[in-house]
């Protein structure tokens, strides 16, 4: 899986999270409720989530603040220091 070698294990968490989220679905993203879940820090919450924007996995779009999540990125990704 190359989510796994680009995003380390954090990144990794949030990955599965929310590909295990349904197709189609739309949720309000609450980072305290994934920060409980996963068992990580705001601050980790915030790097890893802008690791998943910037390697392809997430799209937001600034005028909505929708999120798509791909589970292929939708461009090159790039290696992400863990």
């Amino acid at each position: 899986m190359e989510a796994s070698r680009v995003l380390g294990a954090n990144g990794l968490q949030l990955y599965l999270y929310f590909s295990s989220q349904r197709d189609g679905y739309s949720l309000g993203v609450s980072p305290k409720t994934i920060q409980g879940e996963l068992g990580i820090t705001a601050e980790e919450y915030k790097t890893q989530l802008e690791n998943l924007i910037r390697c392809g996995y997430l799209a937001v779009d600034e005028t909505s603040k929708f999120a798509e999540f791909y589970e292929r990125p939708k461009m090159q990704a790039p290696k992400v220091e863990p």
